[in-house]
């Protein structure tokens, strides 16, 4: 029973929306064709009233007068209903004609049977009749239950005609199986056609609804993907506004800190110790001792604003120091503040604390200088061209910036665990190239005339220049030649030109030691050069695990 149903009624496996989408469309359609069809058989069935009606002047037999004048009149009546059937499809609302598929089947059916039963008359046939059953399942929509109920009537109806009109039993016998044969396979052809147009059906709605989906989801990812960007467009934008006003902060507060110098030198010595423990400019706290000298000290700190692991330098107020050196103290923040470079320590913050300590405070970075690291022997090729290439590229941001370091040395170098394996640290000697000295008006004169005059050296013996080492003007491409003397150390254990270095190496090495600098590579040039012969190390291979030093 359940397979009859399915047969007949094929909606009823759909869900309801789908079922009523199916049945809206199914009328839709038979509207559609109807509305062109019905008046085109109006015309045809007018066009048969003509041909078949009997005129005076026509000598004809009783018989085929008859059948003509019957065959007239059955397209007399045909034409008017199928005339009113298409005004009411053309004037009515769509809702009000979904049955008219059914309806126009119907009334051809019944056209089909009339004319059947005026053929017996004079040419028996039922030909007309299984004409319009075929035409009619193959040009209109019609469920298979529909189309039983549809074409029931229209058997019965030439079943009748042929018993009324048709007297010759043998004909009749032969007619009765053609007409109800017929009917049934024109009912099993409507039927086989919906259940085709049913499964396209659900096709269509799988594929729109899949597509539907999928742009749903297209939709959603690029809401998401949209968001994301904007997120991280937001968060760069504010990282990157605040990294401005931090390096726009130091530089102002070490300018502050710089005019106030003098008062500083006016102050009463304070013996206040500076021991672990201790809070500077009620933020940073030291921890343990990196180091100290005569004028001062480095602490492992940490900032109790951000939670973040510090270095924290300092000169102590109760040192009588010079004021070029508190000034050089400060000139470092400034210029470390100006460079963004992960091979650069990163300057955090400068200031002065209540009892006159004036301090920095830097990234603290955890490794071993690499004056630490050959002293357990000399490095590989590969690991001395990628830590130079690394620092060539440090120099080179230093140098956009105007800003020549001018003490490049492995006391100076730091190895890390962590990407890019190698900090460039102590820019407390570095200058601006085009601006040799501070503000002269914050100079007093002993040191304006030691920082700016010819014959003033500074930096570290066996790494400077040969113009750095005569007290001439230093430039960028003196710590291109210091970078060469620490790739030639690291690589032979010596100071150049004791020691031999091999291959291209070599050759980028005795180009950096040229004793002219316009015969060497600026720092760029010659990261560009190690480029091609090893990359930068993300972090430094032979580094301990367990660093012994902090910076």
């Amino acid at each position: 029973m359940t397979r009859i149903r399915a047969i007949l009624t094929p909606t009823d496996g759909l869900p309801g929306p789908d079922a009523a989408a199916l049945r809206a469309e199914d009328a839709e359609l038979n509207r559609r064709r109807l509305v062109w069809l019905l008046p085109v058989m109006t015309a045809v069935h007018v066009a048969h009233v003509f041909a078949f009606r009997v005129t005076p002047d026509e000598v004809l037999t009783a018989e085929v007068a008859d059948w003509r004048t019957a065959v007239a009149f059955v397209h007399v009546i045909s034409a008017a209903v199928v005339g009113l059937l298409a005004l009411a499809t053309a004037l009515l609302p769509p809702n009000r004609t979904t049955r008219f598929g059914a309806i126009a089947a119907l009334v051809y059916l019944m056209h089909g049977a009339a004319i059947a039963a005026a053929d017996q008359i004079h040419a028996p046939m039922v030909t007309p009749y299984m004409a319009y059953a075929i035409v009619t399942a193959m040009l209109l929509v019609l469920q298979p239950l529909e189309a039983l109920v549809v074409y029931l009537p229209g058997a019965v109806a030439v079943t009748v005609a042929l018993f009324a009109f048709q007297h010759d039993p043998e004909l009749r016998r032969s007619m009765l199986f053609h007409g109800p044969s017929v009917t049934v396979a024109a009912v099993g052809l409507a039927g086989f056609l919906y259940h085709a147009r049913v499964r396209d059906f659900v096709l269509r709605r799988t594929v729109a609804r899949q597509q539907g989906e999928l742009e749903a989801w297209n939709a959603e990812l690029e809401a998401r993907v949209d968001a994301q960007v904007a997120e991280i467009r937001a968060h760069a934008a504010e990282v990157e506004t605040l990294n401005a006003q931090l390096k726009a902060q130091v530089r102002d507060r070490s300018r502050e800190l710089t005019a106030a110098l003098q008062k500083l030198q006016d102050r009463a010595p304070t013996t206040d110790a500076l021991v672990p423990g201790r809070v500077l400019a009620d933020r940073f706290e030291l921890r343990d001792t990196l180091g100290s000298g005569g004028m001062g000290a480095v602490y492992a700190g940490v900032d109790r604003v951000t939670g973040h692991p510090v270095a924290v330098k300092l000169v102590r107020a109760d040192l009588d120091a010079p004021t070029s050196l508190l000034r050089r103290f400060l000139r470092e923040a400034e210029l470390v503040a100006s460079l963004e470079h992960p091979a650069i320590v990163r300057m955090l913050h400068v200031d002065l604390d209540t009892d006159g300590t004036l301090f920095q405070v830097q990234e603290l970075v955890r490794g071993e200088t690499l004056a630490a690291r050959l002293q357990r022997g000399n490095l590989g090729q590969d690991e001395v061209a990628g830590m130079l290439r690394t620092l060539a590229d440090a120099l080179a941001t230093a140098h956009a910036r105007g800003v020549v370091h001018r003490d490049v040395k492995p006391g100076n170098i730091m190895l890390t665990d962590t990407a890019p394996g190698v900090k460039l640290l102590d820019f407390g000697i570095a200058r601006l190239r085009d601006d040799v000295a501070d503000d002269p008006a914050t100079l007093d004169a002993s040191s304006l005339e030691t920082l700016t005059r010819v014959g003033a050296v500074i930096g570290t013996p066996g790494f400077m220049g040969p113009e750095q080492a005569r007290g001439l003007e230093v430039g960028p491409r003196t710590d291109v030649y210091a970078l060469g003397v620490v790739g030639w150390l690291a690589l032979t254990g010596s100071l150049p030109p004791r020691g031999a270095v091999p291959g291209a190496l070599g050759d980028v090495l005795r180009a950096c030691l040229a004793d002219d600098p316009d015969h060497r590579p600026d720092a760029a040039g010659l990261s560009a050069r190690l480029s091609r012969l090893a990359p930068a190390p993300e972090t430094f291979d032979d580094a301990p695990t367990s660093f012994p030093e902090d910076v």
